[in-house]
């Protein structure tokens, strides 16, 4: 939670300047990328208490900065119903973690592979979803034209 505090903080200063997608795109990349060395590193018999500490806290800091920027995405266009929005956004977020985190839970075979998997799976389930919903567009801003709410 440390890391995540820290990565928020950081984000508070630079999202102004390198934008929401390049940042959350960023470091969706970087979790994915993370938890598939975790693994290897897993694999390869290199898991130590140190190791998972180091690894945890770096996927859960690109974890932070991911999830508070596509938050930030998602309510860029709600206008009046942001409130609602919102409700339906965390609804969402609470129940698909909590299904997820039961899959996870129940995979649990006494090691550190379920976890590490089942954040690699997240993260490429996450930038699956973004791929369709963007159009394959990775890393580049939004087109400026307004929506109405």
């Amino acid at each position: 939670s440390v890391t995540m505090a820290i990565c928020n903080l950081l984000n508070s200063r630079i999202v102004m300047r390198l934008g929401t997608r390049l940042i959350s795109h960023g470091a969706l990349s970087l979790m994915i990328l993370v938890s598939l060395v975790h693994l290897f590193a897993i694999e390869v018999g290199f898991e130590t208490l140190v190791s998972f500490a180091v690894f945890q806290a770096l996927t859960l800091g690109c974890f932070g900065l991911a999830t508070s920027n596509f938050s930030a995405m998602a309510m860029e266009n709600m206008g009046r119903i942001a409130g609602t929005a919102s409700s339906v956004q965390g609804f969402l977020s609470v129940t698909i973690g909590a299904v997820f985190g039961a899959l996870i839970g129940q995979a649990f075979n006494g090691t550190t592979v379920p976890l590490v998997g089942g954040f690699l799976l997240a993260g490429l389930a996450a930038l699956l979803s973004i791929l369709v919903t963007e159009r394959g567009r990775l890393f580049r801003p939004a087109s400026t034209a307004p929506v109405r709410a």
